[in-house]
């Protein structure tokens, strides 16, 4: 996933997908609104609807300059399907 704004900063995140536990780690990770998104899916999907917003996440903050100093479930991502 790239993130990049109109001051040219650009924030990168790539991660491996594997089988992970999503839900547990995205009720400790999201925001309440995406753990409630995520909860309403079956297994496979929770999984790379979790990639998505991790990456997503990961790559916003990166973007901005601020790293890991932001906690990921401080703020939200809303995914569109208009893209």
């Amino acid at each position: 996933m790239v993130c990049a704004t109109a001051n040219f900063n650009v924030g990168i995140d790539i991660e491996k997908v594997s089988e992970i536990e999503a839900f547990k780690l995205a009720h400790e990770f999201f925001s309440a609104d995406e753990f409630y998104d995520i909860s309403n899916m079956n297994s496979d999907e929770q999984i790379n609807y979790f990639y998505d917003l991790w990456t997503l996440k990961e790559s916003y903050i990166k973007t901005i300059g601020k790293g890991l100093y932001i906690p990921l479930n401080s703020f939200s991502i809303k995914k569109s399907h208009e893209l």
